[in-house]
């Protein structure tokens, strides 16, 4: 699940984390503090896409951290 704490449609934030022993959480903001990314903006932002792909890729790299 990739989430930002900017999100103005899932509140608080933290509603739509997952939990269980197959699932990884990503905060946009763990990753980037300084990115400003809301729920809408999820769908082209950089860091968020970064770690999309990371995760949807072949061979997902679990200490993966996008690029700010």
């Amino acid at each position: 699940m990739i989430e930002t704490i900017h999100d103005e449609v899932v509140t608080p934030h933290t509603n739509a984390l997952l939990h269980g022993g197959n699932v990884t959480d990503i905060i946009v903001q763990e990753q980037c503090p300084n990115e400003p990314v809301g729920h809408i903006g999820m769908f082209e932002d950089s860091p968020a896409l970064q770690s999309e792909m990371n995760w949807l890729s072949s061979s997902p790299s679990p200490k993966f951290r996008a690029r700010c």
